[in-house]
Formats: C-alpha cells, sequence, structure tokens
C-alpha cells in the first residue's frame, strides 16, 4: 500500500498532534515494512529522525488548515497514494481516513478564543469528505458523534506513551537539583489543562511544601511562562511550594516521570489523555479528574477525584505520595496502548473502507 501522511506537526507547536502524527508513521512503517510511505512536512521541519525510507514530500500553504484542504490531494495524486491520512483538516477532494484530535471546542467555547473556534469550526464539517474519521480514544469518539452524527461510526484507535520518552536517557532538570521529594502536573497556562486546579489541590495538601513541591511543567519557553503567570500563580510561587518550569527536554521529563511523588493530571476535559497514559506508564502514582477519557485511559491506577474540588484532590495528594498502585490494573492499560496497535486498528479500517 502506498500512502501519503499529513505531518504538518512533525516538528511544529501542537504538541498532542504532533505526537500522534509522529508515532502513528513511526510505528506505521515499523509494523508495515512493506508499504511506501510519504509524509508531507513543512519546508522548515527537520526530517533527521525520518526513516530513510520514507518520502519526504512538501507543503507550503498556511495555516495547517489551508494546506490540508487545497495541497494534500494533489500531492497524493502526484504519489499515486492509495491511502491519504490526514489531521483535522479534510482536503476538499476528500481523504481516505481523517483523523480528529478533539471536538472540545463544541462543549467548551469558552476556553478557546473567538479566533480558534473559528478556526476549528471547519474540523468536523470538513470531516464528512473522509472515508474514515479516527479519534485517540472511545470517549472522544462518543463525542463527535453526538456533535456531528453523521460522521459515525468515528473509530478509535487507542493512545500511548510517546516513545521520545520512554526510550530517552533521562537527565535531572535543574529544577528539581535542591530537592529529593516532587509533584509534578504539566500542560498550558488556562483552564483546559487544570493547571489552577492542580496549584489549588497542592496548596491544599499537607504533602506539597517547600522542600517537597509541586513542579508545573508549562508547554512554552521559560521566558514566555514568566510573562504569562497570572497573580494567583505568582502569589502560589511565592509560598515556595509552587515552581514554575518552561519546557522541558525529553530527557528531562522522562526523569520527573520516573521520580516524581505523584502525578496531578486535573483537566476538567480531555480528549487523549496522554499526561495520565504517560504517567501510568512510568509507574508514578497518579491523581486525574473524573472525566471519561482519564477513565478509559487510566481507570484502576488513577485516583480519580471530582472537577474542580481542591480540597478532594489535596487529600487525594496525600494519600498517593510515593504510593504503589494497582499493577493488575496498570498492567491491562498498557497491554492496549501501543502505537504499533494504533497504527494497525487503523491500516485494517483503510483497507475495509476502500474494499467496499
Amino acid at each position: 500500500m502506498r500512502v501519503l501522511f499529513d505531518g504538518y506537526w512533525w516538528d511544529g507547536d501542537a504538541r498532542g498532534t504532533r505526537a500522534v502524527q509522529r508515532e502513528l508513521i513511526l510505528a506505521w512503517h515499523r509494523a508495515f515494512p512493506r508499504d511506501q510511505l510519504s509524509v508531507a512536512l513543512r519546508p522548515e521541519s527537520p526530517a533527521d529522525d525520518l526513516p530513510a525510507a520514507v518520502n519526504r514530500v512538501t507543503v507550503r500553504l498556511r495555516p495547517h488548515a489551508l494546506s490540508n484542504l487545497v495541497e494534500l490531494r494533489r500531492l497524493a495524486r502526484r504519489e499515486r497514494a492509495d491511502a491519504l491520512v490526514v489531521h483535522d483538516f479534510t482536503p476538499l477532494g476528500g481523504a481516505t481516513a481523517t483523523i480528529v484530535h478533539d471536538a472540545m471546542h463544541r462543549d467548551h467555547p469558552a476556553w478557546f478564543p473567538m479566533s480558534q473556534r473559528l478556526y476549528s469550526s471547519a474540523i468536523l464539517p470538513s470531516a464528512r469528505f473522509a472515508n474514515i474519521v479516527a479519534t485517540g480514544t472511545r470517549s472522544e469518539a462518543a463525542r463527535i458523534e453526538r456533535h456531528e452524527w453523521a460522521l459515525a461510526p468515528v473509530t478509535s484507535i487507542g493512545v500511548a506513551a510517546r516513545t521520545s520518552l520512554t526510550t530517552a536517557s533521562p537527565a535531572r532538570p535543574a529544577i528539581v537539583a535542591d530537592v529529593t521529594q516532587f509533584a509534578l502536573t504539566r500542560g498550558r497556562l488556562g483552564t483546559r489543562d487544570g493547571i489552577d486546579d492542580a496549584v489549588a489541590a497542592a496548596l491544599a495538601s499537607s504533602r506539597v511544601t517547600t522542600q517537597s513541591p509541586l513542579i508545573v511543567v508549562v508547554d512554552s519557553s521559560r521566558r514566555s511562562v514568566e510573562a504569562r503567570l497570572s497573580a494567583r500563580h505568582r502569589a502560589a510561587r511565592d509560598t515556595g511550594r509552587i515552581r514554575f518550569s518552561g519546557r522541558l527536554t525529553p530527557a528531562e521529563l522522562s526523569w520527573m516521570l520516573r521520580h516524581t511523588a505523584l502525578v496531578l493530571s486535573l483537566a476538567p476535559d480531555e480528549n487523549m489523555a496522554l499526561p495520565a497514559m504517560e504517567a501510568t506508564w512510568f509507574d508514578a502514582p497518579l491523581v486525574a479528574s473524573d472525566v471519561p477519557a482519564h477513565r478509559e485511559v487510566a481507570g484502576g491506577w488513577a485516583h480519580l477525584v471530582p472537577v474542580g474540588d481542591a480540597v478532594a484532590a489535596g487529600a487525594a495528594i496525600d494519600a498517593r505520595w510515593h504510593a504503589a498502585g494497582d499493577e493488575e490494573a496498570r498492567e491491562r492499560i498498557l497491554a492496549r496502548a501501543d502505537w504499533r496497535a494504533a497504527a494497525r486498528e487503523l491500516r485494517a479500517a483503510i483497507v475495509s473502507s476502500t474494499a467496499r
């Protein structure tokens, strides 16, 4: 099979999309070495880690939506692709498979600026042109179907921990150079990733102290993090119990996940729940918000708490600090969390759709 993949975010800023794009392409190449793969990348995207057997093609239009809508169908014809796999935005001429990462802008419009809501508004309608619509989790598939019933059934391909973390050689980051214990949360500043809830929970905990702080890893540069901290964040930081870090390398984040006393994942909603999945992979005690994606991805391993309940989350931090979890549940979770399995699921769906 000849397949052209959308690789617009191969080395870009959309972290969740980037992770799924990379993992699926690399896993597909390992699982089906006889397939001829091409990846559509932006001109500036370095491709040193792209396997030699995978062909690189170039897309030039900006932004991602315009590139997908206009360029990819033409490139698929040029590459004589049997299948075209895209992310979020489906070409006007259709795609074999569109991976929709989430439809949270439909459920929680207040979390997103108007510009982003307008930009994302084309995702679900354009997906009607795809043979297959897929997403990472069953819970997100249900959300997509609820908002755009014509896309049903949406295929859930599954998610796994990023190989950039699981294969990295751990390196201790400077932000924890002076402490022996710490808790960890990560995401973007703002409502969607639950950073405010994690800070409130940490301040309600007796385990989080100046000697065992909560480390908040924000997916931005250090300078950007400092400029974007709210007065509430600065007040929490001034207690010495909360530390804010900019983006860490995979080696640094791998070290943090291996050594943390506990991971907090308190997002008020989730699509793929990658932070919870990665905490589970690294055997880290996990306190997570009780939302469908966390129940699906880490149920049985995570200690689930009601969304927005700082007192319950603080008590859970104290109870789960360095505590052993249910290893049988963890083994069941990891047994189904595999990027090659996700690639096989997607390929099987493509083969089935083209055989009709």
